[in-house]
């Protein structure tokens, strides 16, 4: 008789869990939702050598890794982005909608630009119209690499100003 008991004591605890204990259940965030929302804001990267990059703009809207901003202004080192909407990623920025690049030597105009910012590389796919102080050039596709002092592009036209 008290095997029976046992036994029916062990089929209640076992339906008793089966029954009102069930898998947790974890629902996934939608990456769409944003995590951060911000207007007129700006954003200082500081490392021991000092300020190593500035972002000001209007709005911003975080999601995940990223930063999604309008109405910007970029500064690193001596150079100064600006643009409509751009993209911040940690050590990427896309930027985009009358894009301006400023150097003490350089200027240039263009749509769309990728700047890598760890590898100091900017990239221009599509039209651009660049300034110095010898030259003009418009051109397509351009390549800037700033720890060489090298640029690419393709199908160009330049205006070269005597001395």
């Amino acid at each position: 008789m008290r095997s029976y008991l046992l036994l029916a004591a062990l089929f209640l605890f076992i339906f008793g869990w089966l029954f009102f204990l069930h898998p947790v259940e974890v629902s996934v965030q939608n990456v769409n939702v944003p995590q951060l929302q911000i207007k007129k804001f700006v954003f200082t990267l500081l490392t021991p050598q000092g300020e190593e990059f500035w972002l000001k703009a209007q709005k911003g809207i975080k999601r995940g890794r990223l930063l999604k901003i309008w109405k910007m202004e970029a500064k690193y080192q001596d150079e100064r982005f600006l643009a409509q909407e751009g993209r911040y990623s940690g050590k990427l920025l896309r930027l985009r909608h009358n894009v301006r690049f400023y150097r003490k030597d350089m200027a240039f105009h263009c749509e769309y630009a990728l700047y890598n910012i760890s590898q100091k590389i900017l990239k221009v796919p599509l039209f651009f119209d660049l300034h110095t102080s010898t030259m003009d050039i418009v051109g397509y596709e351009l390549f800037y690499n700033q720890k060489t002092g090298t640029i690419r592009a393709r199908n160009i036209i330049a205006l070269i100003k005597s001395l």
